[in-house]
């Protein structure tokens, strides 16, 4: 039985999803589920959930929709099974973030072929006190763009639509200066946790990225050349079959040049080699 959750987004805002049973996929012969969430109310949540068990129960779920019935949520889906293939999971979870959290709960449920450029620059105008504002309609558009090329629809209205400006922020000061860095360092060379002073030291040092640096095994570390070697990367993903839960991965570097080997100097391999040492222990 398909239950109605409430939950809370990463901005505070109170949302409702469910996940329910889709009966078995024509394509893969197993049995399928589907989760929907980011409704604002609980009705409008219980409105999808008795459409989709309808379809279900009709066995029209999985049929082929006459492009004049495809919802903005239908050919959104079209979208995505191609576009998963085009970017890395830890991409596709902020996508599906965007979606989910924004843009569905407000165009999911309408045909997408009664979708106009009034309706968009209304909510784009509503939406822009958010930084991301502009990203959300850029992302609205890939799929009218896939509609259009699917000849679902004749134009994609968020051409037509006028970007908001960017809300002006607070100048933020997100480096340190070399004095500052160098004081950091000294409070960092009192501490007693090596694992805290490699990593910073190394992100500090070496311009490694975050992810980069958390992947690294002892057998990337060279103590005798002062090297290590830079392939592999640690980020976040949905869980197959999951309703929204995520786990860490190793995936390849961003691109083919992130493949390196970095120097370190002498205090960072003395200090790799103490922690590599007390971890033995």
């Amino acid at each position: 039985m398909a239950e109605i959750q409430k939950y809370k987004k990463k901005n505070g805002e109170t949302a409702f999803k469910f996940t329910v049973y889709t009966g078995v996929h024509p394509l893969t012969g197993k049995k399928s589920k589907t989760t929907r969430q980011g409704f604002k109310t609980k009705r409008e949540a219980n409105i999808v959930l008795k459409r989709i068990q309808a379809q279900v129960a009709n066995k029209t779920y999985y049929e082929v929709k006459d492009k004049k019935e495809m919802t903005f949520e239908d050919v959104y889906e079209s979208w995505r099974d191609s576009y998963k293939n085009t970017v890395a999971e830890s991409t596709l979870l902020k996508n599906d973030g965007m979606f989910n959290n924004r843009i569905l709960p407000e165009f999911g449920s309408y045909l997408i072929s009664k979708i106009d450029a009034n309706m968009i620059q209304k909510q784009v105008n509503e939406w822009s006190a958010f930084s991301n504002a502009s990203k959300w309609l850029d992302e609205m558009s890939r799929v009218f763009h896939h509609a259009r090329k699917q000849q679902i629809i004749l134009s994609n209205p968020c051409e037509l639509v006028s970007k908001p400006r960017k809300p002006k922020k607070a100048a933020t000061k997100t480096f340190y200066e070399t004095e500052e860095l160098k004081q950091f360092m000294d409070v960092l060379d009192d501490s007693d946790n090596l694992q805290a002073k490699a990593l910073l030291r190394l992100l500090a040092f070496t311009g490694l990225r975050k992810g980069e640096a958390l992947a690294l095994t002892w057998e990337d570390v060279d103590p005798v050349n002062y090297m290590i070697r830079v392939d592999k990367a640690i980020s976040r993903r949905t869980v197959a079959g999951s309703n929204n839960k995520t786990e860490l991965y190793l995936k390849e570097p961003k691109n083919y040049t992130s493949k390196r080997m970095t120097t370190i100097d002498n205090k960072d391999t003395r200090t790799i080699t103490r922690m590599e040492r007390t971890q033995s222990l």
